[in-house]
């Protein structure tokens, strides 16, 4: 992906076509590889979309353009899984009231005493040279953010040897 937009620049395309390419590839992406829908027409008359890419508006604009509809985007389309998981957990919950639940988030008098040192590391796996957020928790685990490509994982961080 990212030899051919250097490619596309080089042949002088702007920056707004490439934008605009690139939301149509995710668009496209969205609905043949991961929705798998072979005809837009069944996605119905009302489409409301959910996932943090859509608060994107030219993501969003493909979206419209590529389905032929006008499409709704709720102000929180991010957070619209987290809310759909709170809402399944509860309902088991309620399902299953004689159960008995152990809850594995730090306790609250343990968070008084959490240490977390942040450092910075690039990753040199490929051009990209991704600037890592490395987060390291007193409790010997690490959060690390910052990939911008699928060589950012975690066996990326492994192989870093991270401290």
């Amino acid at each position: 992906m990212n030899s051919k937009i250097k490619q596309s620049q080089k042949e002088g395309y702007s920056v707004g076509d490439i934008s605009a390419g690139l939301s149509y590839s995710v668009v496209k992406n969205a609905i043949q590889k991961v929705m798998k829908v072979r005809d837009v027409e069944t996605l119905g008359d009302h489409i409301v979309v959910q996932g943090g890419t859509f608060y994107n508006d030219a993501v969003l604009r493909a979206f419209e353009l590529t389905v032929g509809k006008e499409v709704t985007r709720p102000n929180i389309a991010g957070l619209m899984g987290a809310y759909g998981m709170a809402l399944l957990s509860k309902e088991q919950y309620e399902v299953n009231m004689d159960m008995t639940y152990v809850s594995t988030i730090t306790k609250l008098e343990e968070l008084d005493n959490v240490d977390v040192k942040v450092s910075h590391v690039r990753c040199g796996r490929c051009e990209n040279n991704c600037l890592l957020t490395v987060n390291a928790f007193s409790n010997g685990k690490k959060f690390i953010s910052g990939n911008r490509c699928e060589r950012g994982s975690r066996k990326c961080y492994r192989k870093l040897k991270i401290a």
